[in-house]
């Protein structure tokens, strides 16, 4: 196999094109694809097991293809029985536990991967907010000044693409928005493309220009975070994304109707049941909305999570924003605007 090929104009960074792949027989990504553009961020979103890893590692060259085809700047990378070794990919990675070298101070852990050059290592260093650190050990750091040094010495070769599974996984809440926004000023900064895996909804939607979720091995939705949150494309991608209500309903005439007002359902037929999408925070209370009763309160932080009962017997979560905090059994009226809806099949996967 040969991997010179003439590039186009215009190419994308990544291609991920078709690929399967098993351990042991046991499949963990089935026809997957996905390509990110130049300078692009993107997340790969997904439950434990489904196979976020295994798509990095592939893409790295950790893991030989088995079936499909990967490309990176346009070039062909791996197929199967045939690839370039992961020195020679121009792929940076940046793992869960940040693997740095224990024995090599800040310094000489950057310049590992650009030919030994200190110089450049430092002025990293000074990039990353650790200027007075060069000769400290990685464990006389805190996880967020190692995840700093982990991330520096990935980006130091200036690789063309950045693969980064979990990466803040093991800070504190606190420490990983920090980090979180560190990194993708220094991503955003250098324009290299980015990959990143995460289970967590809120770090994809705070990190990525475009949310890929995984179910099973398999893209279950691709899209801007905004486009993925307010419309999921099953149950499973809008309970992953976040809290929400299911309500039932039957599609009539290209609308579905629920105690709020009716939304738009023009892709169903008449009489098919579906579940409206309800996220807790298009809920409100309102003098002029539906009756309903209070089942239980909790405050969290400067939000309360109410759960209520309303007049057909629906249960319905929202937010609590301000002022006392209603107790169980209190009466209050409900209102959400159906614009924020969303209409989806009544047996798509809810787990």
């Amino acid at each position: 196999m040969s991997f010179a090929q003439p590039l186009p104009a215009t190419v994308p960074a990544l291609a991920l094109e078709a690929l399967t792949h098993a351990y042991a027989a046991v499949p963990v990504l089935r026809e997957f694809s996905l390509t990110l553009e130049p300078g692009e961020i993107a997340c790969l979103l997904g439950p434990s097991g489904c196979g976020k890893t295994t798509v990095l590692r592939l893409a790295a060259g950790l893991e030989p293809v088995q079936h499909g085809r990967i490309l990176i700047n346009g070039k062909t990378v791996a197929v199967p029985g045939a690839g370039l070794p992961p020195e020679r990919r121009r792929v940076g990675f940046v793992f869960q536990d940040f693997a740095l070298f224990p024995h090599l101070d800040l310094v000489a852990n950057i310049a590992f991967g650009i030919n030994g050059d200190r110089a450049a290592a430092e002025a990293w260093l000074r990039r990353i907010g650790l200027p007075d650190r060069a000769r400290d050990h990685p464990f006389n750091l805190s996880g967020g000044e190692q995840q700093r040094v982990a991330l520096a010495r990935a980006l130091a070769p200036r690789p063309s693409v950045m693969l980064m599974d979990e990466p803040f996984s093991s800070l504190d809440a606190g420490l990983r928005r920090e980090v979180r926004r560190q990194t993708l000023a220094l991503l955003r900064e250098t324009g290299i493309t980015a990959l990143l895996v995460t289970h967590d909804p809120d770090e994809a939607m705070a990190m990525a220009d475009r949310i890929a979720v995984m179910r099973a091995g398999r893209l279950v939705q691709v899209g801007a975070p905004e486009e993925v949150y307010r419309r999921p494309v099953d149950r499973f991608v809008a309970r992953f994304m976040g809290e929400v209500n299911f309500l039932p309903a039957i599609a009539q005439s290209g609308r579905a109707e629920t105690p709020f007002g009716a939304s738009r359902a023009e892709r169903f037929a008449d009489g098919t049941r579906v579940v409206v999408m309800v996220r807790p925070e298009a809920v409100r209370a309102d003098p002029s909305g539906v009756p309903a009763t209070v089942i239980e309160a909790q405050r969290v932080g400067g939000l309360a999570d109410v759960r209520a009962r309303l007049g057909d017997g629906t249960e319905i979560d929202w937010h609590w924003v301000g002022g006392r905090l209603p107790t169980a059994g209190e009466a209050v009226r409900l209102a959400a605007d159906p614009a924020e809806f969303a209409v989806l099949a009544a047996g798509s996967a809810a787990r």
